[in-house]
């Protein structure tokens, strides 16, 4: 965000220019692709099949709660914004805009939740195993929808993180797969992923959110996802016998969209379905969810 178009590209144009110079752009977003697909991988083998045993009913309500309402909410959004040349790229079907966000809408951070867990030592506890369950299975659906829409738009990036996803998925734990993941997955994490970020970063553009009505339609994306995902999970949790706490544990944890929503808008804006505007504030949207995962969850 900083060094980009949204702070020193509005300010100093010049220096953003000699920092990141157009023909640079593509070689960033390919070596950011190649970090995504081995995270997408470690995503894959990271949901584990176990961790639906003995919580399947509770993460089956949370996960349906938290995927249908947002879900609802994103595309009754995308009908009421359809037409409006700031937003939906031109040519993009009434349908295909509720399908894209109400798919945004719906994701979660299945790694956030893995690692806010695990840093707080719950990944064995029934709170830790059914909030992972709920997210991997949002997750899993949410990639479904996001593969549906490939194959009207050919996204061959699309492709290959749904099939790297799916391999992780498939693949047999232990043993040779889990030697070659200690050896790949943590020099890719620390030099290729955040090159991701970085594209996004490029991406994004302040400047772009001007004017009350903007700024309006920004807040109310966030209270739409905010109250659509967090809320219908904590009524879900609630109405599975979960008490208030824990209940709104988990609906503050699912709540996180992180990476996974970066991946889906990111698709959207180089495939043309979102301009950069709507893209500014889902990706806002996004960070603000995140980083509010752990202290509200605190």
């Amino acid at each position: 965000y900083l060094l980009g178009p949204s702070l020193l590209g509005r300010f100093w144009p010049g220096a953003e220019a000699a920092l990141f110079p157009r023909e640079s752009l593509h070689w960033l977003a390919l070596a950011g692709q190649a970090g995504l697909m081995v995270h997408m991988l470690g995503v894959g083998l990271e949901t584990r099949g176990e961790v639906f045993r003995g919580q399947a009913r509770g993460a089956i309500l949370v996960s349906s709660a938290g995927l249908i309402a947002p879900f609802v909410f994103g595309a009754l959004l995308a009908a009421y914004l359809h037409g409006d040349a700031a937003l939906f790229g031109p040519g993009v079907g009434r349908s295909t805009a509720c399908l894209f966000l109400g798919a945004a809408m719906s994701i979660t951070a299945f790694p956030v939740l893995a690692r806010i867990l695990q840093d707080r030592g719950l990944t064995g506890t029934a709170l830790g195993t059914l909030v992972l369950s709920a997210g991997a299975l949002d997750d899993l659906v949410a990639w479904t929808v996001v593969s549906a829409l490939v194959w009207k738009f050919k996204a061959e990036t699309t492709l290959l993180l749904s099939a790297a996803f799916a391999l992780g998925l498939v693949l047999p734990r232990g043993g040779l797969v889990d030697r070659l993941r200690a050896r790949v997955e943590p020099s890719t994490s620390r030099w290729l992923l955040p090159v991701y970020f970085v594209c996004s970063g490029l991406n994004t553009r302040f400047d772009l959110i001007s004017g009350p009505r903007l700024w309006w339609l920004f807040l109310l994306i966030v209270a739409a996802a905010s109250l659509g995902k967090g809320g219908a999970c904590w009524l879900a949790a609630r109405a599975g016998g979960r008490p208030p706490d824990e209940a709104a544990a988990i609906g503050v944890l699912m709540n996180a969209r992180g990476l996974m929503e970066l991946i889906i808008l990111n698709l959207g804006l180089a495939h043309g379905l979102i301009t950069p505007t709507l893209f500014t504030m889902m990706a806002l949207m996004a960070v603000a969810t995140t980083f509010a995962a752990a202290p509200m969850y605190e």
